[in-house]
């Protein structure tokens, strides 16, 4: 496990703090750690529900049909493919 040497300050009520050493008690661990692992289980599900797309049923249904018929590329689609064939790769 990687050393926690870096510091968050911050300031809470005194009733917040009796809070947080209760449960920390209860838990069987230190304030700091109930807080670190309470702050990251939050900043997952943050992090998570940031990066989660949902679509309506309705939405799911017409991104569907959209993808699963393949359209032939337009003209600057086809002028973009091209370049990129004559382009010589970085692993030649």
């Amino acid at each position: 496990m990687p050393v926690a040497d870096e510091r968050v300050d911050f300031r809470v009520t005194p009733e917040d703090k009796e809070m947080l050493v209760r449960a920390a008690a209860a838990e069987r661990t230190s304030v700091s750690s109930f807080l670190r692992r309470a702050a990251r289980k939050m900043a997952a599900e943050v992090i998570e529900r940031e990066q989660r797309i949902t679509l309506s049923q309705r939405a799911t249904e017409t991104f569907m049909e959209a993808v699963s018929r393949p359209h032939e590329p337009n003209a600057a689609l086809r002028r973009a493919l091209k370049r990129a064939d004559d382009t010589p790769s970085r692993r030649d």
